[in-house]
Order: structure tokens, then C-alpha cells, then sequence
């Protein structure tokens, strides 16, 4: 568990850093893709009741409200790695969840977006690319370290995200 808030501590550092605290630049992203996608939900906005003179905002729940911070991932969920890209897959849905349960990722809800690799670096490095430049993702997330995390590096690089992995003990990072 320490380890667990000491990632979602650096997480919404990163994110504050990069300027994503409600400043209207995010980009919200539907989750429709050719390739297989899991998509967290995100709880129910806030709703306006307006009367003659006054504007009141009454919350239909408690939780995150505003725009979402998008977050996406290009995991081996089949193939040779699947073992370890569904295991990560399911730790990265736990901790939007655990997010969403709460007060968001700097009181925002927040969206996830994986892909699956099929344990091909190369579609890795693509799947990651169209996350970027199509679904318009806030932070990428690291995908299996022994096969395509490094490859993702350059391209998160090049277009100057923050790239959050796993496998940071490792040589080619």
C-alpha cells in the first residue's frame, strides 16, 4: 500500500507539473478504437438547477467533477506477455478506481485507455503513438518493460509527455 500511494503521490506531482491543474487545456477522449480498449467510468457531474435571479450548483455526489484526466497505456494482453500485461492492466485499473472512489487526480475524475500490444514491440510503439496524437491522452503509462517500454520512450519523448513506467530498473531505461 506504500507503494501503491507513493505512485499516485508522484503521479499527481507529474501532472501538476505539466500544468494539467484545471487550466482548460485538457483533452477529454472517447475510448472508440479498432483495438480492444478498457475504459474506467467516471462518476456523475454536477448538475445546475437555475432559478430567476440565482444560480445554484447542487452535486448529485460526491467525488471528482470537471473535465477528465485522460490516461493511456499499450499493454501485452495477449501473446507471449499477457501474464504480466493483464497483471499491470489490472493494477492500473485498481488505481484510477481507487481515484475515482475518491477525490479524482487533482479533483478531476480520470479516464483510462489501454490498448493491448499483443506483445508486439512494434505495435506497442504504434498503439502508444495513436493514444498521443488521436485519443489525445493527459500521461501515458509504461507498457511491459522487457519488451517495449524502452521503444515507447522515444515516442513519448518526442512528443514531450511524461511517461510513467515500471520497469525503471532496468539498463535500457
Amino acid at each position: 500500500m506504500k507503494r501503491f500511494n507513493a505512485i499516485v503521490a508522484v503521479l499527481a506531482l507529474v501532472l501538476a507539473a505539466c500544468g494539467l491543474a484545471d487550466d482548460g487545456a485538457t483533452t477529454t477522449t472517447s475510448a472508440e478504437a479498432e483495438t480492444p480498449t478498457t475504459e474506467a467510468t467516471t462518476p456523475p457531474e454536477a448538475t445546475d438547477t437555475t432559478t430567476a435571479d440565482t444560480q445554484v450548483t447542487e452535486p448529485e455526489a460526491e467525488g471528482p467533477s470537471g473535465d477528465p484526466i485522460v490516461i493511456g497505456a499499450a499493454l501485452p494482453l495477449t501473446g507471449e506477455f499477457a501474464d504480466t500485461g493483464v497483471f499491470v492492466r489490472d493494477g492500473y485499473q485498481a488505481m484510477v478506481e481507487y481515484w475515482n472512489e475518491n477525490e479524482g487526480l487533482l479533483g478531476r475524475p480520470v479516464e483510462l485507455i489501454i490498448e493491448d500490444d499483443a506483445s508486439d514491440p512494434g505495435q506497442a510503439v504504434s498503439l502508444l503513438e495513436k493514444l498521443i496524437t488521436v485519443d489525445g491522452v493527459d500521461l501515458v503509462l509504461g507498457g511491459y518493460p522487457g519488451s517495449s517500454a524502452a521503444a515507447q520512450m522515444a515516442v513519448a519523448e518526442q512528443h514531450g509527455m511524461v511517461y510513467v513506467s515500471m520497469g525503471g530498473h532496468m539498463a535500457s531505461f
